[in-house]
């Protein structure tokens, strides 16, 4: 006897609870950048500062990364369909690849400017005002930082803690600013574009991990092994699954997608079976943060099919 069981409705999307909660800080990212960008470009035209002015390109380059992760959050939060029986989970996950390119060459246009600044003995002496502006974008950036990756961990959504890290990125340009500035007042000319070397490496290599994990994520490898662990060490505590095998994991966005054969007594009934499926999938939700899809494949524990 075998019977497959999956849950019905097999990726519905996002709920309009966390959607809100993504639509809110995202939409008050945006609102933090335009206010930022426009207030560098205009001090730093007025001080003579490039690096501010760069600065200022920077945050309007993060309002296309808050963009990136409203449409790819939008179009995943629809539910299954004939075209797309998983879900549209993917696409959060494409908008979170695209936010860590970003940042990559982000990094990289901070680098490249500096170094050439470098090469050309290209020396920066700005005023007070560079500072100040500089320390404003920091606390803005860190603030919008802290509280988008909060609701990115909440929400279990790559795009989102993409753009936290986009968030973060910025703020470390300004630090690159703010120590330039500093360093022009005590006389020293290249400290703004030695600063902002260091800080590129640090965006670059947080852009370079974050696209990873999302190409990890669409070529579906497997979920972190601490929770196939939990997985097997709960199927392995039921007392009326004797074995299973053929365990599968994967995420489709911030679903994860469980297939399993389980091993159970073969003279049980369909009814007996079908229970077993429904608590290892209620056991399974407790364990599991993210939102959780299951095919369960019940075969009879007899000796041809032992593992």
């Amino acid at each position: 006897m075998s019977s497959d069981r999956i849950k019905s409705g097999d990726a519905p999307g996002r709920d309009s609870r966390s959607y809100g909660m993504i639509s809110r800080v995202t939409l008050t990212g945006s609102a933090l950048n335009l206010f930022l960008a426009l207030m560098k470009i205009i001090a730093g035209k007025l001080s003579g500062s490039m690096a501010l002015v760069a600065d200022g390109a920077h945050s309007f380059g993060d309002l296309i990364s808050d963009a990136a992760v409203l449409a790819g959050v939008k179009i995943a939060s629809k539910p299954s369909d004939d075209s797309h029986p998983y879900g549209h989970g993917k696409f959060e996950t494409l908008a979170g690849i695209f936010v860590a390119f970003l940042l990559v060459g982000t990094g990289g246009g901070i680098a490249w400017s500096a170094i050439h600044a470098l090469i050309n003995d290209v020396q920066s002496f700005t005023g007070e005002t560079v500072i100040v502006v500089a320390a404003i974008s920091i606390a803005g950036k860190e603030w919008i930082f802290w509280v988008t990756r909060s609701v990115g961990k909440k929400v279990r959504s790559p795009a989102v803690i993409a753009n936290a890290w986009h968030h973060r990125s910025d703020a470390l340009s300004s630090v690159a600013v703010l120590l330039g500035g500093v360093g022009s007042l005590l006389g020293w000319g290249h400290a703004d574009q030695v600063a902002a070397v260091v800080v590129a490496i640090t965006i670059v290599l947080v852009g370079l991990d974050m696209s990873w994990k999302g190409i990890d994520e669409l070529l579906e490898v497997s979920i972190e092994p601490k929770f196939v662990e939990s997985i097997c060490e709960l199927i392995h505590l039921h007392p009326q699954v004797r074995n299973f095998h053929a365990l599968r994991t994967r995420k489709v966005g911030n679903e994860i997608f469980v297939d399993v054969h389980i091993l159970v007594d073969p003279d049980i009934s369909v009814a007996q079976s079908h229970m077993i499926t429904e608590d290892l999938e209620k056991g399974l939700e407790t364990r599991l943060s993210n939102p959780v899809n299951f095919l369960i494949h019940v075969e009879p524990d007899v000796p041809e099919l032992r593992k």
